[in-house]
């Protein structure tokens, strides 16, 4: 395989997911923020784009966080390259680049989904809210990713789709969690239930609200919440279960490809997997979570940059804004 058409499938799985996140982080916190009718929730607009690790950029482009900035900022903004419409106009980039890597299927609904997002504008979208137009994006990229799985052999370029969808996953759901890391800070003298409200929209912005109390039975406390995203095997959207595709996807790349010897992007996935795995979320833990999960994005980066070293011709592969 050719490392264009690798680092392609790989970002194809990037910007698609990306997107979606995206798109379900402003859905969430959007409701969240303008059901919040007390003085402080103007201010709250911030947390949307701090979720999404783009604060500095946001800043230079908007001199508040309106509700109609902060969407437009993360859907529509071409000069935001986290945006919605930039993920999909990247995506379809690169799975042009690679059409007779992809099935037609996959390229038809990646195409499907830029055409539907770059048609729109922030005026339209916010005529009956953005609730609507976040669906609809979703839905695209859960069509994208099945067609993807159901219409594509599983070779090398289908584990390197693979590779990026969970990576980029990962490194999400570690901002998720640090955009309320802050709440763990505060001194409490009794129930806060506009806190128990937010870590409730911290689970829906990992679409692992249902999830949770289904697996986590029980209150819904910080604690429980931060181990569930990091720590739990059977959600597809935790930390550890995205990073154990990842090592997964590389551990099949290297065997269709006939590779041996070491790997530095498997080892370092490895190491992580299994930190993960032997991570205790106790209260200790949980005074050091802004600083676990700083460590957990670096490593995340550091892994990206293995991969692009050893399949990419040493290609960065930091393509994304932050």
């Amino acid at each position: 395989m050719l490392s264009r058409v690798a680092e392609a499938c790989f970002w194809v799985g990037r910007y698609v997911e990306r997107a979606e996140d995206v798109a379900r982080i402003l859905d969430v916190n959007y409701h969240g923020v303008i059901e919040n009718t007390a003085p402080e929730a103007a201010p709250a607009w911030w947390s949307v784009v701090a979720t999404t690790g783009d604060e500095e950029a946001f800043r230079a482009r908007y001199p508040q966080p309106t509700e109609d900035n902060v969407a437009d900022f993360l859907l529509l903004d071409r000069s935001n390259p986290n945006s919605v419409v930039s993920s999909a106009t990247a995506a379809r980039e690169d799975a042009r680049g690679i059409r007779d890597r992809i099935s037609s299927e996959t390229w038809e609904e990646i195409n499907r989904f830029y055409h539907f997002v770059t048609r729109q504008t922030i005026a339209v979208v916010m005529l009956d809210g953005p609730y609507a137009f976040c669906r609809s994006v979703k839905n695209a990229c859960h069509l994208i990713a099945g067609v993807i799985d159901n219409t594509m052999p599983h070779d090398e370029g289908w584990h390197f789709l693979r590779a990026g969808r969970f990576l980029e996953r990962a490194g999400m759901t570690a901002r998720i969690l640090d955009s309320q890391a802050a709440l763990l800070q505060r001194p409490q003298s009794g129930p806060d239930y506009a806190a128990t409200h937010r870590w409730i929209a911290v689970l829906k912005s990992a679409s692992a609200y249902e999830a949770q109390r289904k697996l986590a039975r029980g209150t819904i406390t910080p604690m429980g919440v931060v181990r569930f995203l990091l720590l739990n095997e059977e959600f597809p959207r935790s930390a550890l279960a995205s990073i154990a595709e990842v090592e997964e996807a590389l551990v099949q790349v290297r065997s269709l490809l006939g590779l041996t010897g070491p790997s530095q992007a498997l080892r370092d996935t490895g190491e992580l997997v299994a930190r993960l795995r032997y991570t205790d979320v106790d209260e200790g833990f949980l005074a050091g979570l802004h600083d676990f999960l700083d460590g957990f994005e670096a490593a995340c980066n550091r892994i990206g940059d293995d991969i692009a070293g050893e399949y990419f011709w040493g290609r960065t592969p930091l393509r994304r804004g932050a």
